[in-house]
Parts: structure tokens; sequence; C-alpha cells
């Protein structure tokens, strides 16, 4: 093996590697195209690589460029004579599928890029700020087998230089000492000088890889060009430091909710453990995928995390006797009383799927799904019940969540399955459903979900939404003609108006204020739903009374769970629309208002408790799991409760239940207490308080 040496114009680590390809057999190629090969590599894997750089410029001085970027690096690389380095040559030895090599007089051993690369290894020889080719034979394995990965992103790696040494006609190098495997050295002593200063004094040359004890030069220094050589006797020059990577501050601070190994402060960084990369990244997805690439590429998948593990430790052996939250149907594994709450929907069912592989792998899933069934969930009743209790969860969340404010609420007929959901099905039926709409209060739009409502950038009243809104009535049309041949339970002239009102919210018209949908439905005798339609129905009752019809409105409220303030103000509205309608009515519910506020707001008011006649008689029961009394029922005056029984209900609630008697008197209605506003200052006198006292 020898050295063959290259012209000293800033080309060499690329000349280098292009005559060794030479050597090997390969087309020849030009530095120019290495340097090419290489630039693209580093612009196309620019993630890969950039975390190596440390803000150097591809330039014998090595200025600090960090703050321009990796790009005007690569742009100033992709310019002749630019100097290359490690990152050139891992960019290279990636792109050839070679490992490359670099020997250096002053190591011990060898670096390589690329270790994995199937093709035949590639050897430079790297001294005094210059690569030349190691041509003439393979790499020893020996050497191959000590080689050790080398370090990307070194700035003491870049070259360009000047040769160390004065090639032979043969290519060998003029040294002194016994020869070595990389090519015959004449013996004697050294007398040439390198144009750096640096005098060659290499007493006994080594094999490839081997260490030689050499005279003073700068090896992996860098310093400044000193031109041609003046006779002067030139010292090694300290490297300076390299600059610190200076990155531009991210525009917006992200805040995560779960730590994370790539946030730190309001950046996201990627810094491997096991070498100087760091990358900043936009978000940590990216981050992420940088990393992957990374540990597999240079530490063989060192530091990538491992596979999700799950915390199994709640399941154990059960003795017989004690209460469980889940047992095995096969054995006497599960999970004790309370367990279960502490663990989350995936942690369990993992728990489970890896009892079942592992103690019961012969079971089938469907006998095994049966049996649990049978012995978790036990008679109808019970499972029904656990059904049951999975509804009211859910309704428990509440309404679908749009921003407050922006949008009306309206109930969209619609026909279910929808087209879409048909294809390639069959559907036994169809059903007319009424389903919950908004329309944005800014442009007039309408959305069939919350979602798509959510969604919504509200620009004002434009051409798209002028299509949608057409396209939306269009379907509605013909739904409205197909839902008439369904069987839904509403009269044609009910059927009619549903779709009116839907008809009129969609083509922009006002909303249908509370009193004139209650009146309305009130003579249709069905349901209804209030502004908030998840929280509020009405439906009216006539009762035939002491030979005389007596009409009774049905309010059934579910208030804001999340806001007690807004379920107060929400209750005391649909109370008095109520009012309004001139009749007598009641509204039961889960209110969801606190005690002193509902008190407050019931001095003043015209319509009362249902609890108020038993209050006398001592402490009411709490109806929820809390200790608070939110389930029970108000209405109007002319409406007072005789009895009052509790039974279990739903869930964690008490069921509550009011007795009347349609024909019992109710006695005399008092004025309300004076409220506030212009009536504040008004005198009371004997004849007013008179006035307004009538009889029942």
């Amino acid at each position: 093996m020898r050295l063959q040496d290259n012209a000293s114009d800033g080309n060499c680590l690329f000349q280098a590697v292009a005559d060794v390809l030479q050597d090997q057999g390969r087309t020849k190629r030009t530095a120019s195209e290495m340097r090419t090969l290489a630039v693209t590599h580093l612009r196309r894997h620019q993630r890969s690589f950039q975390g190596f750089w440390r803000g150097d410029a591809p330039d014998a001085n090595g200025s600090c460029i960090a703050s321009q970027g990796f790009g005007e690096y690569l742009t100033r690389l992709a310019q002749p004579g630019a100097w290359g380095g490690s990152l050139e040559l891992s960019a290279l030895a990636n792109t050839l599928d070679q490992p490359i090599f670099i020997c250096r007089p002053d190591d011990d051993g060898l670096r390589v890029f690329n270790p994995a690369g199937k093709g035949r290894a590639i050897c430079l020889w790297f001294e005094k700020r210059h690569y030349q080719a190691v041509v003439g034979g393979p790499v020893p394995k020996q050497d191959i087998a000590d080689a050790k990965p080398a370090v990307i992103g070194l700035a003491a790696d870049r070259g360009g230089g000047p040769s160390s040494c004065a090639a032979s006609s043969l290519g060998g190098r003029t040294g002194g000492g016994a020869a070595s495997k990389l090519g015959g050295m004449t013996p004697g002593s050294c007398a040439g000088l390198s144009k750096l200063g640096g005098q060659t004094a290499s007493k006994a040359p080594s094999t490839l890889g081997g260490r030689s004890a050499a005279g003073p030069s700068v090896g992996h220094g860098r310093g400044p060009d000193f031109g041609d050589f003046t006779g002067e006797t030139v010292e090694a020059v300290e490297p300076p430091p390299v600059p610190a990577m200076q990155r531009p501050a991210r525009a917006s601070s992200v805040k995560w909710r779960k730590q994370s190994p790539f946030v730190f402060g309001d950046k996201v960084f990627f810094k491997c453990e096991f070498c100087p990369f760091q990358i900043e990244c936009s978000t940590r997805s990216i981050a992420s995928g940088v990393r992957n690439r990374h540990c597999t590429n240079h530490h063989g998948g060192r530091g990538l995390p491992g596979a999700l593990r799950v915390d199994t430790s709640s399941f154990c052996k059960i003795k017989a006797g004690t209460a469980t939250d889940w047992m095995c149907p096969c054995c006497r594994y599960g999970l004790p009383e309370g367990a279960k709450a502490a663990l989350s929907k995936s942690a369990f069912q993992a728990g489970v799927k890896r009892h079942r592989q592992a103690a019961h792998p012969g079971v089938p899933i469907k006998e095994w799904k049966s049996r649990n069934i049978a012995v978790n969930v036990g008679k109808p009743a019970k499972r029904r019940l656990a059904n049951q209790r999975l509804r009211v969860t859910i309704l428990s969340k509440g309404p679908p969540k749009v921003p407050v404010g922006a949008f009306d609420v309206f109930r969209w007929p619609q026909i279910h399955p929808r087209r879409w959901q048909l294809q390639g099905r069959k559907c036994k039926r169809l059903v007319l459903r009424l389903t919950h709409a908004f329309r944005c209060k800014g442009c007039l739009c309408s959305f069939g979900t919350a979602l798509s409502a959510n969604r919504h950038n509200c620009r004002g009243a434009d051409e798209r939404v002028r299509v949608t809104t057409k396209r939306h009535l269009r379907r509605l049309k013909i739904e409205e003609r197909r839902s008439a041949k369904l069987s839904h339970g509403f009269t044609s002239a009910e059927h009619a108006k549903l779709f009116s009102i839907a008809r009129e919210f969609i083509s922009g018209g006002g909303a249908a204020k509370l009193p004139a949908i209650i009146n309305l439905f009130c003579e249709m005798g069905a349901h209804v739903m209030v502004p908030d339609p998840a929280r509020a129905t009405a439906v009216a009752f006539e009762f035939t009374c002491q030979g005389a019809p007596s009409k009774v409105l049905f309010v059934s409220l579910y208030g804001h769970a999340w806001d007690k303030q807004l379920a107060t103000d929400h209750a005391f509205a649909v109370a008095s629309a109520c009012t309004a309608c001139a009749t007598n009515w009641l509204a039961l519910g889960d209110f969801n208002v606190e005690e002193e506020e509902m008190a407050t707001r019931l001095v003043g008011a015209q319509h009362r408790s249902l609890d108020e006649p038993f209050l006398c008689e001592g402490p009411l029961p709490p109806t929820s799991a809390g200790g608070r009394r939110i389930d029970f029922g108000w209405g109007s005056w002319s409406m007072p409760a005789i009895e009052l029984p509790s039974a279990p209900g739903v869930a964690d609630h008490t069921a509550v239940m009011y007795g009347f008697d349609l024909g019992l008197h109710s006695g005399c209605l008092g004025p309300p207490r004076v409220r506030c506003g212009d009536l504040l200052e008004a005198e009371v006198s004997k004849e007013a308080w008179c006035a307004v006292w009538e009889e029942h």
C-alpha cells in the first residue's frame, strides 16, 4: 500500500476519495463530482447532519457562521476550494455505501465512517490538514477490526491545506526508519520540510493504523495558512476554540402538558447523550424522528426508548371470599376491590390480555368472553345497570362543546343512517332523528356537528357560506320528502313544522323564542327543546279534574355541571319562560345549583321549590355522592306537593318523587317580594296588598 498525493487547492479530501475509487476499478470521477455528491447528500439529509455542525465555515480559518445557518454552510461548501471534513466524509460514506477509514500519524488507531457499509473499504491518510489516498491494496482485516467509530463534527478534521510530505515518483513517502505496510519509505533522516514548517521526524513508521512517534506537527490542530516556507522554524499553533452553535430563538413559546426529553425551556431540541449531536426542531414528532435515525445510524440503536411498559402489579391471586373489581373466569386471579380505580383503561385491558395469553392460551376468545360476562357482569339486570351507568357517564360530560355565545343551537331533523354510512351495506330500518345543530352568529352558516362548528373560522358572510347554505337547504328538502314515508310518530302538521323551524335557522332567519316554542308544542302535544337543547325538554299534559280540564307543563332539566352560576341562570331562564305560558308547570331534574344561590333567587321569584312543604320535618336526604341535594323539583305556586318518597336511582344518584293532588284546594297566592328596579320605590298600601291576593 502507498500514498497517492494530490494538489493542495482545498479539494484534497474529495480528490483523495476519487483516487481510491479509481484505484478500486470504479468509474473515474473528479473531485468536483465527489463534492457535488457530498453536498447533495447533506442537503437531502439535513436533519441527520445539521446537529453535528459546530457553526464553522468550510475554510482554513474556520470562521463562525452559526448565525447564518446550515444552509449557508452548504452553499459555501459547494464552491470549489472549500475545505472538507468529517461531515463530508460521513456523507460520502453513506451515499457510496462504503466504509471510509482515516489514519493519522499521531493516532492510536483508525477511525471509520459508516462501518456498516457494504462496499469495499476506502482508506485515507490525514496529516497536517491534508488528505491523501491510500492505494495499492485492501485495508488489513486486523486494522478493520480494531477501527473505532469516527466522531463527526470535529473542526480539527477539516482538511484542504498543502501536503505534509513530498511524494516520490512511485507515490511513496519520503521518511526515515523501517519500511511499513503503507508503502516503501526511503531510510534516512528526513530533510524535507512541509510548507507548514513542521519537520517530519518519524523514527519508526508503523503499520496502517499503528502509532508512530512523530516530531513537532500540528496534527489535529487547525491554524492559519502560513504560505511558503521561509526557512524559519514554525511552532505548532494551538487551535482556536470552536464557537458555540447559536440558534435563533423561536417565535412562539410552546407549553407541553407532559414532560418530554426534547423540551428545554420553550425550545424543542434533540441532544444525543453519546456524541455532540444536537439540533433544534419545530415539533416533538420531528425531534423523535431525528433521534430514531441518528441513534440507529450512528449508535446501533442505543438511546432509543424501549417498549411501552404497563404496570399490572395490581393484579394478584385472590383468596376465597375476597371482594373483587374483576375476577378471571378460569382461575382465582384478578383485581381486589378498589384497585381498578387506580388503573387506566389501557392498563386494565393489557393486564387482562396478558393473563389470558399466559395462563389460558387454549381457551377460545368467544368462550372467554362469555365466561367473563357470567362471572364479572352477572345477571341481565346487573348488565343493564352497568350499561345504564355508562350512558349516564357519557351524558354527564355535557352537550357538544362549542364556543359560548358564538353559535345558535337548533334541532336539525335528519334521516339515519346517513347515505355515506350505507355504502356496501344493507339497512333494515331508517329513522328520523332530531340532532343538535349549530349556526354561527357572525356569518349565519349552519353545522350539523360540534366538530365542524369548532373548526369554523368565521370571516363573515361570503360566497362560500351562501353555497353551503344552499346545499343544506337542498338536502333538508330531500330528507323532508323521504322522511314523510317513515314511521316516526309525528302527524303531518308536526312533521312539516319540524322541518320549517330547521329551514328557518339554516336560511338565516331569526331564532324562535322559548315561550313561542313552548306554546306551539303545547298545542301540538309534542316534545320540545328549549334554546339549550341538551339541557331542557318540555311537554304539556291535560288532566280531567272535577269535570274540568287542567293543563300542566312538565319540564326536565339537566344543569351545567362545570359552571354553577351558568346552571342557575339557565334554570331561572327556563322557569321564566314557563311562567309566561300562563299555566301550571313543574321542573324536575339535576340542577347542579348551589343551595344558597338557589334560595336567594327563589325569594323574589314567582315559583317555589317542591321541597318547601317538607322542610319543617327535618333535613332532607342528599341525592348525590357528594352529600348535596341537587336532584329536586320546583314549579308554580299553585302546584304544592303532598308527598316526597325516595328510592335508589341510577348510578350514584337518589331518585326523588313527588305526589300531587290536582283537586286539592291550594289556598291563596301571596304577592312576591318587591323586586329590584323601578318597583323598589313603589309604595306598598293595604289596598295594593289586597288587590294582588287571589283565591284559587
